[in-house]
């Protein structure tokens, strides 16, 4: 195969003239022109491939020094072999493949891309990582004979003189079928680590602008100096995508490896992020997290400003973009949440890593004399909450179930009082979703619970379809409504299942928040009675029997009361059982 041999060396010598940066001369021209034309039935990009398949490597300049090679072990992993990626024979830009290079001190390079038909667009983005870069991108146009016409020396049809640390975009429309050159050079005063991507399609450039719509949110968790970092899904291809997180106190960053280049000078990724990698300086940090859309910070200083990135990785593209951003004075301190009087806010404690400070401002319209209010609603499970004023506690801290009420005498017109609501530990923390407060030094539409607020069963009134319950009355003396409700649990001797028994358990829990809702719209009540009552004397029992129930089963029994117009609460709960057999 003698003509194989000829086509080998031939290739090979050319291939060593491309990557010098050598001008052709004409017989080179025309043996490079008859190598396409030996190939008709592959495409261009195939026979340029096929070149540098098998040409051997020309020698290459001297190796970085250690602290400036790059090591993928630290942080980042390799996906092909080393020479694929760097000082390659010839470096081809493949398309919708992300090339991440590194030059030295006042290295120029070049970089191919072959097109073999004509397209609608073209498009080349050139993102620089720790310094900026000169680029010129010059074109060889292929006739219709598929010869290439120029050289690689022609005047370039866009150029940059690397002013500006920022990613640039190069688009080309149309673009015409032939070789396009891209010629990179790093400063004399610094090495430079860039990327290069290149597409035909439109939709590939989608997830640039997906920044714009993705909301970053900032979670703090003031007790323990953390923050998380909360994003959405991407929009596009959200199955392909891995995200990293840049935190720093110097300022937002305009792509990934820009950020890692100030977090470490002697890192320089290649591939693909690392599952899970962190990184980080005492200003710059960097985590990896794969398809997770949340990142926990540790460690935060307060009246330190923070600038939060997120980055998306395509995992088939290795195509790196700006995913969003966010900033916030760091100040390690609950931000107290005004009340305005008789109007309840409600905040979820988890949010605010267990503790919550709610503040009011006694108005001009307080009377000699009038009592400052505060009610609490723990949201499922109990709180602790005390009132401070002036910074000095002045209602000590009381364990609230359900729901309380705290009471401070005679407030100081024009000054401002204090609630702190705070879970009382990790474990009542995950049964709390949220707690609402409400003051105010007039008359609330809630009504007032008696102090002791649980529902007692006459077991001696027990029948196998009823069952006889009694309350105390609300210490109030206008008409208050009451409804009993009674849910069906299950056969009674312990034959419910386990999961039975667990939603018995979350039923005895009193979630006092959004009841009138609740109770709308629940379908689960066998039995609802309800009456109206006005209490002679406020120690007197409120009786009711309830009737229509099933023999041998367990009743959940609710007591609810509200004021005309009002709004709802619970007394605690009470678990029943009727007899198993009708005399």
């Amino acid at each position: 195969m003698p003509w194989l041999l000829w086509l080998l060396c031939v290739s090979g010598g050319l291939a060593v003239a491309l990557a010098a940066g050598r001008s052709l001369s004409a017989a080179e021209q025309q043996q490079l022109q008859s190598l396409f034309s030996m190939a008709s039935n592959a495409s261009l990009r195939e026979r340029a491939e096929r070149v540098a398949e098998f040409v051997p490597p020309p020698p290459r300049p001297m190796s970085p020094p250690p602290s400036l090679r790059p090591r993928a072990a630290t942080l980042y992993k390799f996906k092909t072999n080393k020479d694929e990626t760097f000082h390659d024979s010839i470096p081809i830009i493949n398309e919708d493949q992300q090339v991440n290079s590194y030059l030295h001190h006042g290295e120029s390079k070049r970089y191919f891309f072959l097109l073999q038909r004509p397209s609608a667009t073209l498009t080349i983005i050139i993102t620089p990582c720790n310094t900026a870069i000169k680029w010129a991108l010059r074109y060889r146009h292929e006739n219709e004979t598929g010869k290439l016409t120029g050289s690689n020396e022609n005047a370039p049809i866009r150029e940059s003189s690397g002013s500006q640390l920022v990613p640039q975009t190069i688009s080309l429309l149309p673009a015409l079928n032939g070789l396009y050159i891209l010629q990179v050079t790093a400063p004399q005063q610094s090495s430079a680590q860039f990327t290069i991507f290149a597409t035909l399609q439109e939709s590939a450039l989608l997830p640039l602008n997906s920044h714009k719509q993705i909301k970053i949110r900032l979670q703090k968790r003031q007790l323990t100096k953390r923050l998380t970092v909360r994003w959405e899904q991407s929009p596009y291809d959200p199955y392909l995508m891995n995200y990293c997180v840049t935190i720093s106190t110097r300022r937002f960053y305009n792509s990934l490896c820009e950020a890692i280049s100030e977090s470490d000078q002697n890192t320089f990724y290649s591939r693909e992020p690392q599952h899970d990698s962190h990184h980080y300086t005492s200003d710059v940090r960097v985590a990896c997290v794969k398809r997770k859309t949340s990142y926990t910070v540790s460690n935060m200083e307060r009246g330190k400003f923070y600038y939060f990135n997120v980055f998306a990785i395509n995992k088939k593209t290795n195509l790196t973009f700006p995913f969003g951003n966010a900033s916030l004075l760091y100040d390690g301190r609950n931000k107290a949440l005004g009340l305005r009087d008789n109007r309840p806010v409600t905040v979820s404690l988890r949010h605010l890593d267990g503790k919550a400070i709610f503040r009011y401002k006694v108005g001009k319209t307080a009377k000699p004399g009038s009592t400052l209010e505060w009610h609490v609603l723990p949201c499922g499970g109990s709180v602790e909450a005390e009132i401070r004023f002036q910074k000095k506690i002045i209602v000590p801290r009381q364990r609230i179930d359900g729901y309380g009420r705290l009471k401070v005498d005679d407030p100081e017109v024009g000054q401002r009082y204090s609630m702190y609501v705070m879970s009382r530990d990790p474990e009542e923390l995950r049964r709390v979703s949220g707690v609402e407060v409400l003051a105010t030094i007039h008359k609330t539409s809630l009504p007032l619970l008696p102090v002791q607020s649980k529902i007692m069963e006459y077991v001696g009134l027990r029948q196998c379809d009823s069952v006889t319950v009694g309350w105390l009355p609300v210490p109030e003396p206008h008409e208050a409504h009451y409804c009993v409700r009674a849910t069906q649990l299950g056969p009674a001797a312990g034959a419910s299942s386990s999961a039975d028994r667990t939603r018995m358990k979350s039923y005895r829990r009193v979630n006092q928040c959004g009841l009138d809702v609740r109770l709308r719209s629940s379908t689960d009540f066998a039995v609802t009675l309800c009456l109206d009552n006005s209490p002679i004397d406020p120690l007197s029992v409120i009786t009711q029997k309830i009737t229509h129930l099933k023999p041998g089963h367990e009743y959940l029994i609710q007591v609810t009361v509200k004021k005309a117009h009002g709004k709802s609460l619970s007394y605690n709960l009470l678990q029943v059982q009727t007899k198993p057999r009708c005399s």
